[in-house]
């Protein structure tokens, strides 16, 4: 028969050895908690920075351009996008008297292409107007009248997922043989590509997977799935995903981890974490310069309007089709909500516009590609004036910062789930001893 000497020393072992896991487990989670909280604050500063830069390349007449040239359609409405997507309404960023939503109402009816047509759509529906008469145009309409009986729109891959994404933001039904052509020209490899010609590539598979959502996909379709390994296999050392072995670039990781937070994967989180410990988020945020703006790849500084407005959804953790902030137009709300923070008024003093040429080609059909080739290498950006602070209150209400704090709440409940299954472990330990 054990003594009650041994069996009071058993029982202190086991009660240090659970004081030692409770120990483990507290630093684990203050680790964890303090590591999500700093990317938290690195985003949002990031974020804050680069709709300071933004601000600065809105022109006098509402439009956005590139340094050195004139609005682009094309870029303002993926610029409207960015702002929405962080809880800011379009309609109050004011430049000589104009904002980037009558910007694009006065050109609307030159918009010819089914890109085009749906690009402005998508921009549309995120500034909470209506797409069925936006300057006397039926966006909706005109690009359902691409639809083909095999429920292609349009001709290219790439045409038919913004398509698809367009017609969600306008709160659409999409048609089941839409998700089905597009899920049929899956590659091999488990990704899309530009065309039916066209190897895979990560933006075009991120763009696929946001449509497929869009169009009423389950996360654990075989399509989704396959897409998702493909898109692992694309990213690199630096955290980033790559396009033909060339090297990782903002434009094609943006989309990318766009496809992912449609699925409600997290790009921040250890399952997206490179072979050197960087996420895809480690990455966009390495690659922001001191204006603001985020560089094209280490080796390549282009178009750095285009990059900004394509970066900023992805840091926000949100998905095509981006809802207005008041949520119009029957548009679907994103996988991660816009959050409600406080509009960037214009501002009490016009800024000073710079000389304007007419070499802007960032309108053309494929800048979002065309990027990894052209450009100028050393850019000097233009000096900028500093936008007027956001207060905490404000910041606190930022997406990012919402989705953080939730995701380590859920992370706190496990925790503190575990620790009450070893209390009660340890309580029928000892009770067993002394029984014993």
């Amino acid at each position: 028969m054990i003594s009650w000497t041994s069996k009071f020393n058993k029982g202190i072992t086991v009660i240090l050895l659970l004081i030692l896991a409770f120990g483990v487990n507290f630093f684990l989670t203050v680790t964890y908690l303090e590591s999500r909280a700093a990317t938290s604050s690195k985003v949002y500063e990031s974020v804050t920075r680069a709709f300071e830069y933004l601000k600065q390349r809105q022109q006098e007449d509402g439009g956005f351009a590139e340094p050195g040239s004139l609005s682009s359609e094309k870029l303002t409405a993926w610029a409207v996008c960015s702002i929405a997507a962080g809880g800011r309404d379009p309609g109050r960023w004011i430049k000589g008297g104009s904002s980037p939503v009558e910007y694009l109402l006065k050109s609307v009816k030159k918009a010819a292409k089914l890109t085009d047509l749906s690009s402005y759509c998508i921009a549309v529906c995120a500034a909470g107007k209506d797409p069925r008469n936006f300057g006397g145009v039926d966006l909706v309409e005109r690009i359902k009248s691409n639809l083909k009986p095999d429920g292609q729109i349009g001709s290219l891959i790439n045409e038919h997922m913004w398509a698809m994404i367009a017609l969600a933001a306008a709160g659409e039904k999409i048609p089941e043989s839409c998700s089905r052509w597009l899920a049929a020209r899956q590659n091999i490899d488990g990704g899309f590509g530009y065309s039916e010609q066209s190897g895979s590539d990560p933006d075009d598979t991120g763009a696929a997977l946001q449509a497929l959502i869009a169009g009423g996909m389950e996360r654990e379709n075989p399509v989704i799935k396959r897409a998702l390994v493909y898109l692992k296999f694309c990213q690199a050392e630096d955290g980033g995903f790559s396009w033909q072995t060339e090297a990782s670039n903002v434009a094609s990781t943006a989309w990318a981890v766009q496809g992912l937070f449609a699925l409600g994967e997290d790009a921040n989180s250890e399952s997206w974490k490179s072979s050197s410990g960087k996420t895809p988020i480690d990455y966009l945020l390495s690659m922001q310069k001191e204006d603001g703006h985020f560089r094209h790849s280490e080796n390549l500084d282009s178009y750095p309007c285009w990059m900004t407005v394509q970066v900023i959804p992805a840091l926000l953790r949100q998905p095509f089709p981006i809802s207005s902030k008041d949520g119009q137009n029957g548009a679907p709300a994103p996988s991660y909500s816009a959050g409600s923070s406080a509009d960037w008024d214009s501002y009490d003093e016009e800024m000073s516009s710079e000389p304007l040429s007419e070499n802007d080609d960032s309108d053309s059909e494929d800048s979002h590609r065309r990027v990894n080739t052209t450009g100028s290498d050393g850019y000097s950006p233009e000096k900028t004036r500093k936008a007027e602070p956001i207060s905490l209150k404000d910041q606190m209400k930022s997406p990012n910062i919402k989705d953080e704090k939730s995701s380590s709440f859920g992370f706190f409940v496990t925790v503190c789930l575990g620790y009450g299954a070893l209390l009660a472990l340890a309580y029928m330990v000892v009770s067993a001893i002394y029984a014993w």
